[in-house]
């Protein structure tokens, strides 16, 4: 998890340094929110593999989990793959959809921490 949230800050300081020029989301793409929520969905799951916790059945491999998240958003995996394109593609929305991840992620770890 920890080398996860480091490429996530050197990918967001990369990208920070850059001119961005003012890329509209194509309406079959997913919303920088949207993206956010199911990259922090996608990370929890990876972190709880991981660490081989108790709520991750280990019968289920990890697509089908991943399966199981975008249901959850009511996607299908092709347009998270697509959007995912349009991303990568587009460095400077995907800033956005990171730095969107970390605050969601950070705002986890405090309540976890507020819970000890």
């Amino acid at each position: 998890m920890q080398k996860k949230l480091l490429f996530l800050l050197s990918c967001f300081l990369t990208f920070s340094c850059t001119d961005p020029e003012e890329v509209v989301v194509p309406e079959d793409i997913l919303k920088e929110e949207k993206m956010a929520q199911i990259f922090t969905d996608l990370s929890i799951l990876e972190a709880s593999m991981n660490v081989h916790v108790e709520s991750i059945d280990p019968k289920t491999d990890k697509s089908a989990q991943q399966i199981n998240i975008y249901a959850k958003h009511g996607i299908t995996k092709e347009q998270f793959e697509e959007s995912y394109r349009f991303y990568t593609e587009n460095p400077e929305k995907m800033n956005e959809v990171y730095q969107l991840v970390l605050n969601d992620l950070s705002k986890l770890q405090a309540k976890v921490m507020n819970e000890k």
